[in-house]
């Protein structure tokens, strides 16, 4: 028994899931994404890889009127089995005929993972900013999580602090969480409270 209890903390430690960064070079001719690819990582599993491709377009003029600006980003998955490279999901974004300044970004980090209903199935999270404003107000904040096809999502708000006083930072859980584990919507609100802040 005391063999046991000093091997679990080793073996839990050994079995959770964790992102690898991959150098993005070359990545645009091996996967089809929009954008131009600025991070990549690898979750290595029992008999297959999963690809994450975080890119974006970066700002571009939109239409005949040079001040309206555009962006898009997006989140792509692959799943490697073999020879065989297979899409799994993506998650887009974008802000259309901006005349303000824009933001269409990833945080920091942009993306994480867990497998927090400890069920064997790793759970993928992707965070980004989106806005359109000409003044100093909360961007829109999402993350976004997949466990397989199911989708999870926190929308809010990132928090500005400004002096001595924050604004900012509140969110709406999707209703999908109310049909999962009680443990996965508790790793999403944790999560956020690390890429909630806004730095200008």
């Amino acid at each position: 028994m005391l063999l046991h209890a000093l091997l679990l903390p080793l073996l839990t430690t050994a079995t959770a899931p964790a992102l690898e960064s991959l150098a993005v070079a070359g990545l645009a001719q091996e996967y089809a994404v929009e954008g131009v690819i600025e991070r990549a990582y690898v979750l290595r599993g029992a008999g297959s890889e999963q690809v994450l491709l975080l890119s974006r377009t970066g700002s571009f003029q939109d239409g005949s009127d040079a001040d309206q600006r555009s962006a898009r980003l997006y989140a792509t998955l692959y799943r490697l089995q073999g020879d065989e490279r297979t899409r799994e999901w993506v998650v887009q974004d974008r802000i259309d005929a901006c005349m303000l300044d824009l933001t269409a970004e990833f945080t920091d980090p942009p993306a994480t993972v867990s497998d927090a209903d400890a069920d064997g199935i790793p759970e993928i999270w992707v965070s980004y900013r989106t806005a359109c404003r000409g003044d100093v107000s909360p961007a829109t904040l999402k993350l976004i999580g997949y466990e397989g096809s199911q989708k999870y999502a926190l929308r809010g708000t990132a928090r500005l602090s400004i002096g001595d006083s924050g604004e900012g930072g509140d969110y709406t859980a999707d209703a999908a969480f109310t049909k999962a584990p009680a443990a996965l919507l508790t790793f999403a609100q944790q999560h956020w409270t690390q890429i909630r802040d806004e730095h200008f």
